[in-house]
């Protein structure tokens, strides 16, 4: 009789071990998006070489009965758990006429991912005088403009790192001192976490919301309105075939199949990938798909001592 640790633990690259300290080394299951503390040296060894070489590795070291014992052990973790929630959108699932996206230069109260006018998370130019725009602007083109999106080489990554790790002292030091954290990139994330509510499709683009401009052309995504080569159409005639400017079920996009992280990222940004020349059925560059992989371990981690400092929060089933 097979198990779920036939099915998916075996997959080595459907494991994670993430380390908190020479103690404790946190299991994550890709496929369930479940966490679980390993204090056990042996059963951590087992883990480690089953994420490194798979079956074959382990039984170069162990016997079978060790194998199979490890299989009980995580497939009644994974068993006995919750069912999680995942965001894997049926892949043959026709588009959806439900949001349409209404480009305007004007500061509103609409939440338009692209628009600096937008009031949720980034940059509010309407609170913005002229001169803090003209300083905002000037820092992105001269100031830094050493930094494109295909520059993160391994020091640069490295670096991004050991910044998440001062970023992780500085959250854990607040949740040991009760204070209040007011960050909803973080709060978000814990959800996640919590209810295990993975994404298989990284945004709804051409599946659940569409751009309209000034002048009634017609875009999957805000990010490809100032180039009409994307354009798919106009309101004042028919809607043509948009698949590949259509965001992507991660199912479908074999180089993220058997990723850790897949359910974090759901193969990224569409237009990202359109705009670099990759069609919408692929990864993105190795660069890239290693920082979303720092980033998630980051909020695994901030999502573990959450849980160790402030287990109210958990309680709370709002």
């Amino acid at each position: 009789m097979k198990t779920i640790m036939d099915n998916y633990i075996l997959n080595s690259k459907h494991i994670k071990l993430i380390k908190i300290d020479s103690k404790i080394n946190l299991f994550f299951h890709s496929e369930t998006m479940q966490i679980y503390p390993i204090y056990d040296k042996e059963l951590l060894n087992i883990l480690e070489l089953f994420e490194k070489q798979g079956e074959i590795g382990v039984l170069k070291y162990y016997s079978k009965e060790n194998i199979n014992s490890v299989k009980r052990t995580i497939s009644e973790k994974l068993i006995s758990a919750p069912k999680s929630i995942l965001y894997v959108s049926n892949k043959n699932q026709p588009p959806e006429y439900n949001t349409v996206v209404l480009p305007i230069a004007a500061d509103c109260n609409l939440y338009c991912p692209y628009c600096f006018a937008q009031t949720d998370r980034r940059f509010h130019f309407g609170n913005y005088t002229n001169k803090d725009i003209v300083r905002t602007l000037e820092f992105v083109v001269k100031e830094n403009k050493s930094h494109n999106l295909s520059d993160y080489n391994k020091d640069i990554l490295l670096s991004i790192r050991k910044q998440f790790e001062l970023l992780l002292e500085y959250y854990v030091k607040k949740f040991r001192n009760k204070e209040n954290i007011y960050n909803k990139r973080s709060f978000d994330y814990l959800n996640i976490l919590r209810y295990r509510t993975g994404m298989g499709v990284a945004c709804g683009a051409g599946r659940s919301y569409f751009t309209i401009t000034a002048n009634g052309d017609i875009f999957t995504c805000p990010h490809f309105m100032n180039d009409l080569q994307y354009c798919i159409g106009n309101i004042e005639t028919e809607l043509s075939e948009n698949k590949e400017y259509t965001s992507v079920n991660i199912t479908d996009i074999l180089e993220c199949k058997d990723c850790w992280a897949k359910f974090h990222c759901a193969g990224n940004c569409l237009a990202q990938k359109i705009s670099t020349g990759k069609s919408n059925d692929t990864a993105l560059i190795p660069e890239i798909c290693e920082l979303e992989k720092i980033t998630f371990e980051f909020y695994i981690k901030l999502f573990y001592y959450a849980k160790k400092h402030i287990p109210e929060y958990f309680k709370n089933s709002s």
